[in-house]
């Protein structure tokens, strides 16, 4: 990350998290249950889970 990037990347995730935070609760919790499936979703495809292994007979 290239240093000058920085405020502008702060900036934007301050709006964000006031944008969640003065939302009606609930939404903010359902909100934040969808981002956390999304990277979930994102990290298994990045990373999947290694196969069982399998022995022939």
């Amino acid at each position: 990350m290239c240093p000058s990037s920085a405020p502008g990347i702060a900036a934007a995730i301050i709006s964000f998290t006031e944008e969640i935070l003065t939302e009606d609760p609930e939404d903010v919790t359902d909100t934040l249950k969808q981002l956390r499936a999304t990277a979930l979703d994102q990290a298994r495809s990045a990373h999947p889970a290694p196969r069982a292994r399998t022995t022939a007979m």
